[in-house]
């Protein structure tokens, strides 16, 4: 959608943005899992377009912080959440050497 934001109306821009505001941490698992998916199946271009996607909440770092603490993200997945969310790397024991 964020590619086609030129082609869409303020209001269907307005509606996607205020929906982002009430993701819920089930959803934004789901949407971690087709980040996951789509990596395994080499759509470096769909990634791309999720992660534009959540960037519109302004406060995603914070969701996926506690998408952490609360256990939704596997051990193995660490990674990859820090690809989305750098500051979570710090989290992390040990860090991702890929981090620093």
């Amino acid at each position: 959608m964020s590619w086609y934001f030129p082609t869409v109306s303020e209001i269907q821009k307005s509606q996607f943005k205020d929906r982002l505001q009430i993701l819920t941490l089930i959803e934004l698992n789901r949407i971690f899992d087709s980040v996951k998916m789509a990596i395994d199946r080499h759509r470096d271009d769909v990634v791309s377009h999720i992660l534009d996607l959540i960037s519109y909440k302004p406060d995603i770092t914070k969701l996926l912080d506690k998408l952490d603490d609360e256990g939704f993200i596997k051990h193995q997945d660490c990674q990859l959440a820090t690809k989305i969310d750098p500051p979570l790397a710090r989290k992390i024991d040990p860090p991702p050497s890929f981090i620093f």
